[in-house]
C-alpha cells in the first residue's frame, strides 16, 4: 500500500470509529493505525516487503466459499 493511500485509509477508518463509538480522535487514530497495520502486514510477501500488494482485500471485502465479495452489496468480485 502506498504511503498516501495508507494515511488516507487510517484517517477514514478513524473517522468511522469516532462516528460509530464516539472515541476521542487520538484514540481512534491509534486504533485505526494498528488495525490497518495488522491487516496489511498479514498480506505482505515474504520475498519483498517493498513490493506493492496487489492481492490484498479492502475493508469493504471479505472471503467466503473461495470467493472475494463486497460486504455492502454481496456481489462476488473474483474467485480465489
Amino acid at each position: 500500500m502506498k504511503q498516501d493511500d495508507y494515511i488516507e485509509e487510517v484517517a477514514r477508518l478513524a473517522h468511522e470509529m469516532i462516528d460509530a463509538t464516539g472515541l476521542d480522535y487520538d484514540v481512534a487514530l491509534e486504533k485505526a493505525e494498528k488495525l490497518l497495520t495488522d491487516r496489511v502486514g498479514a498480506h505482505k510477501s515474504v520475498n519483498s516487503d517493498s513490493k506493492e500488494i496487489n492481492d490484498s482485500i479492502s475493508f469493504h471485502e471479505d472471503i467466503d466459499n473461495g470467493e472475494i465479495y463486497n460486504i455492502e452489496t454481496g456481489e462476488t468480485i473474483r474467485e480465489l
